[in-house]
């Protein structure tokens, strides 16, 4: 899979491809799962290798609050036009919003992929 992903790449030309190859070189890829084309559902979790079992559970965390807190109030969204502060507050408590800002500037700390869980959500 990683070959796949740097075939395209050109290391001797640009910097960002320098580091986007030492990025990718230090990332850990579970190769047991299986491809989100494989599973049964696209919602299935634990499906792409990216992913560790840690994000896995947080991607849990996150789907659960998002089914209790926002789909309940989802036609109220939609008429007001957005989701509105309360909503927006109470995912900055759980952690959800600013995770990959590093906690010296305030944030979580998290990996871009952390907040690509969020955002997929």
């Amino acid at each position: 899979m990683l070959r796949s992903v740097l075939r395209g790449i050109s290391f001797a030309t640009s910097k960002p491809s320098r580091c986007l190859f030492l990025s990718l070189r230090s990332t850990h890829y579970d190769i047991t799962r299986k491809p989100t084309s494989q599973a049964d559902n696209m919602m299935d979790i634990g499906t792409r290798p990216i992913f560790t079992a840690d994000q896995d559970i947080f991607r849990q965390s996150v789907r659960k609050w998002f089914q209790e807190e926002a789909l309940p109030h989802l036609e109220k969204h939609e008429k007001q036009g957005d989701v509105g502060r309360e909503l927006w507050q109470k995912a900055g408590e759980q952690g959800f919003l600013g995770i990959n800002v590093p906690e010296d500037c305030g944030g979580m700390g998290g990996s871009y992929l952390d907040s690509c869980i969020v955002s997929e959500e």
